[in-house]
């Protein structure tokens, strides 16, 4: 028995509660129902293959004939969403892990092919492809792009309390959304504080090479200009030192 990490990670975990529950339950009765395998890999009862293994329980196993991998995934989305009590956010995170699915069928119909999964979800020239999703999940293809938003730029704690019912899918999604807004308002404000910075570094470079040629000047000609011009040099220095350090100083 081979795991296929791509297809098990399809499948949302069993709440620990519910884990609990079906391991007392093949404890006492057994694994009553088969283990479905494409060839040699499993494709559903990952929770009870683990529970067998760890508790030495024997269980039986039934052959599924599956065109390619995308009917694979199909099904697996499709038997999930039936079993379960899911909620709508649970629903349409997991017809969203069919959009490559829906993708690649397009690309076919464009070129005018079939294949096992084209006459088992809507034609995509008839429907967007978030309508698709939305008609596979039950939700509204409004509701699939706010899950995706939530999933894509909400953090761990966004997706559980969604996850939780905490926050509904709307008001969460739109939470995002301004905070998205508000990060890139202070990107941009960065990026003006690091142009001003690099501005105001030019500028003291610039006033500090004013400041030597002006002392190179007062050296050269303090010998043969009446000394009254030799201060108003030296006043004008100390006040263009005093403004370089006010801007930082010469650590350029």
């Amino acid at each position: 028995m081979k795991i296929d990490g791509e297809f098990k990670s399809l499948l949302p975990p069993l709440p620990e509660e519910d884990y609990r529950g079906l391991e007392e339950s093949i404890k006492a009765e057994g694994c009553r129902d088969p283990l479905v395998v494409w060839g040699e890999i499993l494709v559903d009862g990952h929770n009870r293959f683990e529970i067998c293994q760890r508790n030495n329980i024997s269980f039986q196993t039934v052959q599924h004939d599956f065109e390619d991998r995308n009917e694979v995934i199909l099904w697996i989305i499709s038997n999930q969403l039936s079993r379960r009590n899911l909620t709508a956010f649970e629903r349409s995170e997991l017809a969203l892990r069919l959009k490559p699915v829906i993708s690649d069928k397009a690309k076919d119909n464009q070129r005018g092919a079939g294949g096992a999964v084209k006459d088992k979800l809507p034609e995509p020239d008839k429907l967007t492809t978030r309508e698709e999703i939305g008609k596979i999940a039950g939700v509204s293809g409004k509701t699939i792009d706010r899950v995706e938003t939530i999933l894509n730029k909400g953090t761990k704690e966004d997706i559980q309390e969604v996850r939780t019912g905490k926050s509904s899918i709307s008001g969460k999604a739109k939470e995002i959304k301004e905070r998205e807004k508000e990060e890139k308002v202070i990107e941009v404000d960065t990026e003006k504080e690091k142009e001003d910075f690099a501005n105001i570094r030019c500028l003291r470079a610039n006033l500090y090479e004013a400041w030597k040629t002006l002392r190179g000047t007062r050296e050269m000609l303090q010998e043969v200009i009446p000394k009254q011009d030799v201060k108003e040099i030296g006043a004008i220095m100390d006040k263009l030192w005093k403004f370089i350090e006010r801007k930082g100083g010469v650590n350029f």
